[in-house]
């Protein structure tokens, strides 16, 4: 049966009629069967996982970074043009004072959200990403970085490949509880352990003298 040169045993039509990739492929618990991905004619590749934990830890920074900026920004505007009325006044047309108004309270409103969530979507919190998950969708209609920040985390927290970094990150955090709450257990029983020895020698030091006389 015709071959392609190099190719292992297979026939030139396997891997049309492969659905799951082959059982020699090693499988950990961060990687699930949506993790393949097409590369070429009918050859599935094992996307890793530290590619998406890359991409999520520059979404992170990016949001800290435009929340930061921006809110500088906002707040130097601010003090220069003296308030919010100022900045209105200094347009001509009423409609475009009334957008730099609304522009530079949106900018403020979003700082915080976009600092909290980026800075703890580094540390794969699964509540970070459900607001980082709105967020993006709110900086979408901030044009122009707004919109590419906005656009970019919703590809990266809404990729199904994404998934189990969040998953393999709040069962390490089920078990460092567990391990936690168990190791404060052994110290409780370490503890009342020894008071208990310590209160037996003590009732044993007063029962000599007494024997004594």
């Amino acid at each position: 049966m015709f071959r392609f040169p190099g190719s292992d045993d297979r026939p030139w039509f396997a891997p049309l009629l492969y659905r799951h990739p082959p059982a020699t492929t090693p499988l950990t618990r961060s990687a699930s069967f949506h993790h393949f991905r097409y590369s070429g004619f009918g050859n599935r590749t094992l996307a890793p996982a530290t590619e998406m934990d890359r991409h999520v830890k520059i979404l992170g920074t990016l949001n800290m970074l435009y929340g930061v900026v921006g809110a500088l920004v906002a707040i130097i505007v601010l003090i220069q043009q003296g308030g919010f009325a100022g900045v209105y006044a200094s347009f001509n047309e009423d409609i475009i004072g009334l957008a730099a108004v609304i522009l530079i309270a949106f900018q403020l409103l979003i700082a915080g959200p976009c600092i909290l969530a980026g800075f703890y979507i580094r540390k794969l919190q699964d509540w970070a990403r459900v607001l980082l998950i709105m967020v993006s969708a709110i900086n979408v209609l901030n044009f122009p970085f707004g919109t590419i920040i906005g656009a970019y985390g919703l590809w990266v927290l809404m990729t199904p490949e994404t998934d189990p970094l969040f998953q393999n990150a709040t069962e390490d955090a089920l078990h460092k509880t567990q391990r936690a709450r168990d190791s404060r257990k052994a110290k409780t029983v370490i503890a009342e352990k020894t008071a208990n020895e310590k209160k037996g020698k003590a009732q044993g030091a007063s029962a000599v003298p007494s024997s004594l006389d």
